[in-house]
């Protein structure tokens, strides 16, 4: 491929799937507190009906949001939102600030 070929193809967007846009809602209701730290979210069955998608969304969604430490999957338990605040994002910064060698980050 020449390089004035490289230029022929647009940029593709990548649009949120149903797991994003659950993960997406979920978030909102968390962060504005409609789900308050502590409460459990519905089981994955009920929570498919309510978004009319498959409990593998569901799924998918959860993981994320456990990822962004907003909830504790725990087996027998389910789904716990979590208390969240300013200490999750400054050791999230502390290890993307360790995992860089003294190299500029923006290049």
């Amino acid at each position: 491929m020449t390089e004035s070929s490289a230029y022929a193809f647009n940029t593709v967007m990548r649009e949120p799937n149903l797991s994003d846009k659950v993960a997406e809602q979920l978030t909102e209701a968390i962060v504005s507190r409609k789900i308050q730290a502590g409460d459990r979210l519905p089981s994955e069955r009920e929570l498919g009906d309510r978004f009319k998608v498959s409990r593998t969304v569901i799924r998918e969604a959860v993981r994320s949001l456990a990822a962004q430490g907003l909830v504790r999957v725990t087996s027998g338990r389910g789904v716990e939102v979590r208390e969240f605040g300013s200490g999750g994002v400054t050791a999230s910064m502390r290890l993307l600030v360790r995992g860089h060698d003294g190299s500029t980050m923006a290049r």
